[in-house]
């Protein structure tokens, strides 16, 4: 998982946080899938929560994904940097590229339970994310046991759409609490209690079976 990229990623990436110094770094993937009706937040929500957090000057948020399958954010909001705009004339400058180092350099990441997250995860970036299946994503794809702060949020019928505010998830990003990335993380194994148990005596019909 030591993944490697060419230095024009990087340093685009750099350049970002050294012009916006003293700020948390938060790489968001909004997802909203076209090829799915279902496991999707919406458009709308996706610019309410997106216009509040550009009023954040506490915070730089780098946008990740290839629209329309990932909402960007409007050109008129501050703090916020599509990461598929950067992507120009340069060969060597690419939308996965410039994702593994804004993931990278993140202090957390935010999104749907997606890609993104698990490449948050195995990257050893705390992320914060919402969806319905906490063990698949937290515990199953999570190797390394790094911080993942799970939303559970339900889900719409028929529309399939996933049932929470953007307010709420805006709340949940300002409000979220990293971990000391030196802390040692125990993983619960097995457990042993002591009982008393005592043999009762041999009923006298079962005298001499085998």
């Amino acid at each position: 998982y030591s993944f490697k990229t060419h230095d024009d990623n990087s340093n685009l990436i750099e350049n970002i946080i050294k012009n916006n110094p003293n700020r948390k770094v938060v790489t968001i993937f909004s997802r909203q899938r076209v090829d799915l009706d279902h496991r999707n937040l919406g458009v709308d929500k996706w610019n309410h929560l997106l216009r509040r957090l550009s009023d954040l000057d506490s915070h730089i948020f780098l946008i990740a994904g290839v629209s329309p399958a990932y909402v960007k954010a409007h050109s008129f909001y501050r703090n916020m940097f599509n990461l598929e705009d950067m992507c120009g004339d340069n060969p060597n400058v690419t939308i996965l590229g410039l994702m593994i180092d804004a993931v990278r350099r993140s202090d957390f990441t935010f999104g749907p339970q997606t890609a993104g997250i698990l490449l948050s995860m195995i990257m050893k970036v705390p992320t914060l994310y919402f969806g319905t299946d906490y063990n698949l994503v937290s515990i199953n794809y999570n190797p390394f046991k790094t911080q993942s702060d799970f939303i559970q949020v339900k889900v719409k019928h028929p529309s399939g759409e996933y049932d929470i505010s953007p307010d709420e998830l805006y709340k949940r990003i300002t409000e979220i609490k990293l971990r000391d990335p030196n802390e040692i993380i125990v993983t619960p194994g097995p457990h042993t209690l002591d009982i008393e148990y005592r043999i009762p005596e041999l009923h006298p019909l079962l005298a001499g079976l085998t």
